[in-house]
């Protein structure tokens, strides 16, 4: 039986349940429940601010029940926060992968995507075309400043199909458009742990010299991985890394303990000649996987909720956003704002969800191990 409390799938392209109530041992105690309650009657009145701001509330109270988690989406998408309203709808079926409306959530997540990129396109499609309107103002420097702030936004985006448009605002900075476009997109492709394919764009880049390769996001020696959403193992991330002399130099081993490569890691380590601080990496290795596992394995739902708390912020009303802001500027804040609220972060949603879907834990916070050839 059903027992989730589920709203009418108002303003959405399809219908989801209808109303259902809940039994009484689902229900939430004290303010979580009257929070909840208050949502469901400004649903039901089409008051979907007040529903949101409800729902929210009780969202403190109760962290990660579904019901919450469903009508938080329900309702940002109500409000064309699609983004929001995508992580929220994954967080949903994170907690309750079976649910009976499980495969309309999932089809609804993937209509507001499609929403959320045709906004990021019509964003960006503004601001090329004030980037041509502003060309014949401008003077050599400032429109190569301007091609490049929209290749730049583009590349951190990944919106491979706006760029001939962008480039072609002046036929002579193609080249340098697609060198910022290229290294942008590997950066990007990097921090969602693409390496491969960061790779293959870096190497679309004409003049890798021209470029702060030691900015870019990972190294020969490992990968530096994005910091979890949660802060109390985010410490721990950044702090907890492997290293020691090897030769005249100092052997520093990032990795993405996502997607791992140990034998890329344990060869590394075998390059450390002090056989103390050897043992001492592969402690570090060890402890370090062992309570990121911890957390990861605690639950993907509230991975997810860190991600919408912390990650997301509501859609941009592109009217405030361009008050005030002078004319050769608009096309930069308005490529940023397609990038910073629609491409980039759709691109760390998809990292999320395939790293949590592919995720196989190594090691263990206690207890003995066996890390690269070694017994901890």
């Amino acid at each position: 039986m059903n027992r989730f409390v589920l709203l009418l799938g108002l303003a959405l392209t399809f219908s989801l349940p209808s109303i259902i109530h809940a039994q009484a041992s689902d229900r939430l105690n004290g303010e979580a429940q009257a929070a909840l309650d208050r949502g469901f009657a400004a649903a039901e009145r089409s008051d979907w601010t007040q529903a949101l701001a409800e729902f929210t509330e009780a969202q403190k109270l109760a962290p990660t029940n579904p019901i919450i988690l469903f009508n938080l989406g329900l309702a940002h998408s109500n409000l064309g926060n699609d983004i929001a309203a995508i992580v929220w709808f994954h967080a949903y079926i994170a907690a309750e992968p079976t649910a009976a409306n499980a495969p309309k959530v999932r089809l609804t997540i993937a209509s507001l995507e499609a929403n959320a990129k045709a906004k990021e396109k019509d964003i960006f499609d503004a601001a090329i075309k004030a980037a041509n309107k502003l060309k014949s103002d401008l003077n050599a420097s400032d429109l190569g400043r301007v091609v490049g702030d929209l290749a730049e936004y583009a590349g951190e985006a990944g919106y491979s199909q706006g760029f001939d448009a962008i480039a072609n605002i002046e036929p002579t900075l193609r080249q340098d458009a697609a060198d910022i476009y290229w290294y942008e997109y590997a950066k990007t492709q990097a921090q969602d742990g693409d390496v491969d394919g960061a790779r293959k764009s870096l190497g679309k880049v004409s003049d890798i010299s021209s470029f702060m390769v030691l900015r870019f996001q990972y190294s020969e020696n490992g990968q530096k991985p994005p910091p979890p959403p949660r802060q109390d193992a985010e410490d721990a991330f950044w702090d907890d890394r492997a290293g020691g002399a090897y030769g005249n130099e100092k052997v520093d081993i990032r990795y993405d303990p996502w997607n791992v490569d140990f034998q890329s890691l344990c060869k590394i380590v075998s390059l450390i000649r002090d056989a103390k601080m050897q043992k001492q990496a592969l402690w570090r290795i060890k402890d370090f996987l062992g309570a990121y596992n911890q957390w990861l394995g605690a639950s993907s739902s509230k991975i997810w909720v860190s991600f919408a708390q912390n990650d997301v912020t509501p859609s941009p009303q592109l009217d405030k956003t361009l008050q005030g802001v002078a004319p050769n500027r608009i096309p930069r804040e308005l490529a940023s704002t397609a990038s910073f609220h629609y491409g980039r972060v759709l691109l760390r949603i998809h990292a999320l969800d395939k790293r949590l879907s592919n995720h196989v834990g190594h090691g263990s916070e206690g207890g003995e191990v066996s890390l690269c050839g070694q017994t901890l």
